[in-house]
């Protein structure tokens, strides 16, 4: 009875999180980027289309990759207070041992760029303790951004399509669709905070939803009428 309550509810939860994942995604591209465009913008982007061509078509590091895919199942399911036991990487694949993990536990090394939060983690530490911070290092930091999320998103790729058995636990539509979502949010919220838009990010974000929303109810209506009219004609 809990295990058909649960595909139930991930049923239902499947087209939500896609519905919001796709506004979170239409609302990326209207929030405005305030950030300056030679420090920031142009060093970020660089370094992301830098790290899809090295990471996608030459050097992988799959070893790189496991050991912080392994690591983010340890870090989450210390977060939830799960008791952990072994931790094994070797050649191109790893496992950590987790009592009872749930699906963040389970999902979210897909969602979270262990290495771009390691980085940022690394650029705080060296603003408290460099002080005058040079231009120079904060186009270094928003390079290193661009190329460890790029990291996460093509290695993350790659693993999906191989056929991860995490995917498999929960149901792949289900996993598919929080991954997509979580990743939109955190770039989401990632945009809000460094342009200060909370207050302009979440009405953003609230509009797309409603006009969204209102689109899949026109394609509906449209839908329902082409069907009985094609009905009325036979």
């Amino acid at each position: 009875m809990k295990a058909k309550l649960g595909t139930l509810v991930r049923l239902v939860l499947t087209p939500v999180l896609l519905f919001l994942g796709s506004a979170l995604v239409w609302t990326l591209t209207i929030l405005p980027v305030n950030m300056d465009p030679r420090l920031a913008v142009f060093p970020l982007l660089a370094g992301f289309l830098s790290g899809l061509a090295i990471f996608g078509i030459r050097i992988r590091f799959v070893r790189l990759y496991v050991l912080g895919h392994e690591l983010t199942h340890y870090v989450t399911a210390k977060l939830f207070l799960r008791r952990t036991g072994g931790f094994r990487i070797g050649g191109n694949r790893g496992s950590v041992e987790v009592d009872n993990p749930n699906t963040w536990i389970v999902l979210s090394p897909y969602i979270v760029p262990l290495y771009t939060v390691a980085w940022i983690g690394l650029y705080g530490l060296c603003r408290m303790l460099w002080v005058p911070f040079p231009a120079w290092a904060f186009s270094t930091f928003y390079a290193g951004v661009g190329i460890t999320y790029a990291f996460h998103v093509v290695l993350t790729l790659l693993a999906l399509r191989q056929g991860q058995q995490d995917l498999q636990l929960y149901g792949t539509c289900f996993s598919l669709a929080l991954i997509f979502c979580g990743n939109a949010a955190l770039l989401f919220l990632a945009l809000v905070v460094a342009g200060q838009h909370w207050g302009y990010g979440f009405e953003t974000l609230w509009e797309c939803m409603v006009t969204q929303w209102d689109g899949l109810l026109a394609a509906g209506q449209w839908a329902s009428n082409a069907i009985r009219e094609r009905g009325l004609t036979r």
